[in-house]
């Protein structure tokens, strides 16, 4: 989905055998935020609900920015927290973070300079390498176990000058 365009029968289109209603979260018309791997859920009630049993059903979407149109070629990075967990030995708070270049061209050196949780910040000084257009990245890093907040900012940097930022709203385990 491109970011700006609204959920549609494009993306809710799901079907049955047999006659019923579907409701979607999230229903029709909503504007997605940028993110990859969102979560879209159908419920099935059918008609004939002796014969056959309602059901549910959950797919991701990935909504990403328009083709940006612009003088020169530059890396699109799109951010998302994919995993955030407490090591159950040292109390430290691990966060996967997950980049995607959704962009006309590749970002190259792509780093994690600073990450935040709270007053807590850390450098974690790691990097995505080098992303190509429609290439996923990962990295891991750690945040102190007293890190207090529910929101996690960071920052970085990519070759020729390019920098990012970005937030999420995290639940501490």
């Amino acid at each position: 989905l491109i970011g700006g365009t609204p959920l549609s029968t494009t993306q809710l289109n799901a079907t049955a055998s047999v006659p019923g209603t579907f409701s979607y979260t999230p229903a029709a018309g909503p504007l997605l935020p940028l993110a990859l791997n969102q979560t879209l859920t159908v419920n099935f009630t059918p008609t004939d609900s002796v014969t056959y049993a309602a059901t549910s059903r959950t797919v991701t979407i990935n909504v990403t920015p328009a083709q940006l149109q612009l003088s020169g070629f530059t890396p699109v990075l799109v951010f998302q927290v994919s995993r955030l967990r407490r090591d159950a030995t040292t109390g430290e708070i691990i966060v996967e973070l997950v980049v995607a270049n959704f962009g006309p061209a590749p970002a190259r050196s792509v780093w994690l300079m600073s990450a935040a949780i709270g007053s807590t910040v850390v450098a974690p000084n790691v990097t995505f390498g080098n992303l190509g257009t429609g290439v996923l990245g990962i990295v891991q890093f750690r945040l102190p176990g007293n890190s207090a907040g529910n929101t996690l900012i960071w920052s970085g940097t990519y070759e020729g000058g390019g920098t990012f930022s970005g937030t999420a709203t995290v639940s501490l385990p």
